[in-house]
């Protein structure tokens, strides 16, 4: 009848409807599908790079240990039980750039970068191992000061560290020496201070120069808040802030010759105008 074929043109239309519909979720779900594995493609290069850009950030490039910002990070993490139980020693290679201005910068590099294998190996996870700066390590370890670790004594163990480090390295048909000043610092000593790792690198400098004026001193350890070096400190970051603020000025005085009345050349001289008194500095 005219009913039946009008019911079947219209159930064929509706399954052509559906199959269409079917086929149009299929197209959106795959494309949604394929949008997420992008996503999460793109997701996962994003982490990749983050952890990468962290790690940069926090890594020396050259000996690929932690630089000076992942040094404070590790100490940030456990800073309470390290103030009361960990010794900060600071390495100084002294003769870091003879080298570097005598053989170049690549080798310079080779030879940091084997230094550093040598600290990692003498001191492995969990003490930490960082080059502070260019002629820098510094370690945090749970040495205590004076006491004894493994059955060695903390000057022991220093004794130990500078032969270590001052063992002739070879590159290639060449060998070099590292020259080295060690001090080593409890952290309980810097417990009040507000950055207890930078204020014991300045008190660490500080002796330096003092060990520097009598080569039979090649390591010390710190077992009390250095008296006379409060001053230098705050001297040194004065003059840091007064580099930042371009408080030094370049003045030419110029040198007369009398018996022939004339500017025979001049003396260029540094002035330090302190901004916040607005007045010169006399020198020291």
């Amino acid at each position: 009848s005219l009913y039946s074929r009008s019911q079947r043109k219209a159930n064929h239309a509706l399954e052509l409807m559906r199959a269409h519909l079917e086929d149009l979720v299929s197209e959106r779900t795959a494309a949604l599908e394929d949008s997420n594995r992008k996503l999460n493609k793109e997701n996962e290069w994003r982490s990749q790079a983050e952890a990468l850009l962290k790690r940069l950030t926090m890594a020396d490039p050259i000996t690929e240990l932690p630089n000076r910002v992942g040094f404070i990070a590790a100490f940030a993490r456990d800073r309470d039980r390290m103030l009361r139980t960990h010794t900060m020693i600071v390495i100084s290679i002294e003769n870091f750039r003879d080298i570097s201005e005598s053989e170049g910068c690549s080798v310079a590099d080779v030879i940091m970068r084997q230094a550093a294998a040598l600290l990692v190996e003498a001191y492995p996870d969990p003490s930490v191992t960082a080059r502070w700066d260019d002629s820098h390590f510094v370690i945090l370890t749970s040495a205590p000061d004076k006491g004894q670790t493994n059955g060695s004594t903390l000057p022991e163990i220093l004794i130990r560290l500078k032969a270590t480090l001052e063992h002739t390295l070879a590159l290639g048909s060449y060998s070099y020496s590292l020259k080295t000043l060690i001090c080593a610092t409890p952290l309980s000593l810097a417990w009040a201070e507000l950055d207890p790792l930078e204020k014991i690198i300045l008190w660490s400098s500080a002796h330096f120069r003092t060990m520097r004026t009598d080569p039979a001193i090649e390591w010390a350890i710190l077992d009390s808040v250095p008296e006379q070096t409060a001053n230098g400190i705050r001297l040194q970051q004065r003059l840091r802030e007064a580099l930042d603020e371009r408080e030094f000025l370049l003045h030419f005085q110029p040198i007369i010759s009398g018996p022939m009345d004339a500017v025979i050349g001049c003396e260029a001289l540094i002035r330090w105008r302190d901004s916040k008194s607005d007045r010169l500095v006399m020198p020291m």
